[in-house]
């Protein structure tokens, strides 16, 4: 099956839409929703995108955003979730929330060595 790709423009304005692993309500706590709005700022104030929007949900966020030259959609989202998923396993971390951390290495394949 041929793989989807994107025709990326920079003058346009992108309605994104990024949900938690297997839909988990994992943006419910204020710490969390922390990390994932410190995470649009900081893409904001390195010039990644021009944010004009976002509301964090339960289990997703939406964000309009404009992504600014030398910084294509694909590679924003993905240093973005990168950044964001260590964050919040570091939280849990700290917490030693075991029953969340056991959930999200359940979730999330590891390619095999």
């Amino acid at each position: 099956m041929p793989r989807w790709k994107v025709d990326f423009n920079p003058e346009s304005l992108y309605f994104v839409t990024t949900t938690a692993v297997r839909k988990a309500h994992l943006f419910r706590r204020d710490v969390i929703k922390r990390i994932l709005v410190d995470s649009l700022s900081y893409m904001r104030t390195q010039r990644w995108i021009e944010l004009y929007a976002f509301v964090v949900m339960p289990n997703h966020l939406h964000f309009i955003a404009q992504c600014l030259p030398d910084h294509p959609l694909a590679d924003t989202l993905r240093d973005f979730k990168k950044h964001t998923a260590k964050q919040i396993i570091r939280q849990y971390q700290a917490e030693s929330n075991q029953k969340v951390l056991a959930f999200l290495a359940e979730a999330v394949p590891r390619p095999q060595k």
